[in-house]
């Protein structure tokens, strides 16, 4: 059993409303928000569909005990800040940095692997690790695809899009999904 609390939100979206407007081309401020919902719509989709996060944000994972190895469920993964866990005696201890390692990977989940075994209490939340994920910039293909999507959005206000359109749009996304076999 896992748990992931949002615990520092993005402070921005990936793509900006200027952007945007000018990927359309749109002039003017009379579809403003509009244009600043499908922003937050296509990022909520788009980090969905592709388990990643797009700019930067600190979770905590909790799981119910100290693993071997854990796949971190966000990518790109930036850094783990704290492990901590429910020892035995079901007191709060933190994991020394020293015994774990962050394996780094931007198309497949990152990995922390443990080199030293703890022995945790029996609890779904025994142990929390905390970890900041999300780019520092925006791969330029991403953006693409995140504009694509707020052009095909924007172009069916309606919500009814054909097969074609959302064929579409599930084939840019997954040439950015993150997977074990990917």
């Amino acid at each position: 059993m896992k748990n992931l609390v949002l615990i520092t939100a993005p402070a921005s979206f990936p793509i900006t409303l200027a952007e945007v407007k000018a990927w359309l081309p749109i002039d003017g401020n009379e579809n403003d928000t509009l244009l600043t919902d499908l922003i937050k719509s296509v990022t909520e989709d788009a980090e969905l569909h592709t388990d990643r996060r797009f700019v930067s944000q600190v979770w905590d994972l909790q799981i119910g005990r100290v693993p071997k190895y854990c796949f971190l469920p966000y990518a790109p993964a930036i850094s783990v800040q704290s492990v901590k866990y429910y020892d035995s005696n079901n007191v709060l201890q933190t994991i020394d940095p020293q015994f774990y390692t962050l394996v780094l990977s931007t198309n497949k989940p990152s990995i922390l692997e443990f080199n030293k075994d703890f022995a945790s209490y029996t609890r779904l939340d025994s142990v929390t690790i905390r970890f900041t994920c999300g780019y520092t910039t925006m791969p330029p293909a991403l953006k693409r695809t995140l504009l694509t999507m707020c052009r095909l959005y924007f172009d069916n206000r309606s919500g009814d899009f054909s097969s074609l359109q959302s064929e579409q749009i599930n084939s840019l996304l997954n040439q950015h999904k993150v997977g074990l076999y990917v």
